[in-house]
């Protein structure tokens, strides 16, 4: 796609890229053993209740350890899906994404794993686990799009503004009116780019992290710290109601997260598969680049 002098790479063809690079597929690899991991995890904690029930014992064994195991694994396996389908519609969509970014993906399935393992050992602290997994998802979310917000800022900006934005976009004017104004091009760029962008639907996965959405990975965070808390200070009422307290809260965490991912798959996982869906994320693409350009250009007329 041009505009103007500039060339920027539609979204279905900035995946396609993307999809054909080493660190991808070592992310891809990754996000496929953490499946499984999941039901080796489960299989690997259960297996010592499920011999006892197999060497005659009953079948009140199995509750409420395996119902916790397996509630688990079926959080960590949803919420792997969400997040990989979020990663192919959203992260690997950007035409600005460098290929070496594509590192924080491989560490963020990393930690997905290690707090798998820390939820089997302590499914108390689950919520806790999940908000961590949360927060640097959207860190990686935020980081994206403020690159990409600069990366379009040097691409259409003003050529008299352009050469402020260095690699870290830091002001290297010595004109104190040149910088004030490169500043508040900056602010105005920013404003536009997101209000721009909150116009569209297929293209809803680069928005700006809303601070709902942090809000509830916190308010997750919060929960899970008062909890266990409230299990130290009264640990002879929370080991008599344990059976009961660990089940019901995995439950509650997993059902959240099974509603969230759905609707994430109901929105975004038909770009993977749809010609058609693809077809509208460029075409709205492109709409959005020449409204963004429109409103640069009617800005720095007026000025």
């Amino acid at each position: 796609m041009e505009i103007g002098e500039h060339e920027l790479t539609e979204p279905s063809k900035a995946h396609e890229e993307a999809i054909h690079s080493v660190i991808y597929r070592l992310s891809e690899l990754m996000f496929g053993s953490l499946l499984a991991s999941y039901v080796l995890g489960f299989i690997g904690f259960s297996a010592p209740k499920a011999a006892a029930v197999f060497a005659g014992g009953s079948l009140k064994i199995l509750f409420p350890e395996i119902l916790t195991y397996l509630l688990i694994s079926m959080t960590f396996a949803y919420l792997t899906a969400g997040l990989y389908i979020s990663y192919h519609v959203g992260i690997l969509t950007m035409p600005h994404l460098p290929f070496s970014n594509l590192r924080w993906d491989f560490m963020v399935a990393l930690l997905q794993a290690a707090l798998f393992g820390f939820s089997m050992l302590l499914p108390l602290w689950l919520p806790i686990w999940i908000s961590f997994v949360l927060f640097a998802a959207l860190a990686r979310q935020r980081r994206e799009h403020k690159d990409f917000v600069r990366k379009l800022m040097e691409t259409f900006g003003p050529k008299r503004l352009r050469k402020q934005f260095g690699s870290k976009g830091r002001a290297t004017f010595r004109n104190n009116e040149q910088k004030k104004r490169g500043i508040e091009y900056s602010k105005y760029f920013s404003e536009l780019f997101d209000d721009e962008l909150g116009k569209t639907e297929t293209l809803k996965s680069w928005w700006k992290v809303s601070s709902e959405t942090s809000g509830w990975a916190v308010l997750l965070l919060i929960a899970g710290g008062g909890i266990v808390t409230l299990a130290r200070c009264f640990p002879d009422f929370f080991f008599y109601y344990a059976k009961y307290i660990v089940p019901s809260l995995v439950g509650g965490v997993f059902v959240g997260i099974m509603m969230v991912v759905n609707r994430v798959l109901s929105h975004r996982a038909d770009f993977m598969y749809s010609d058609e869906a693809k077809n509208d994320v460029d075409n709205e693409f492109r709409e959005w680049i020449s409204q963004l350009v429109k409103g640069i250009t009617d800005a720095t007329e007026a000025t």
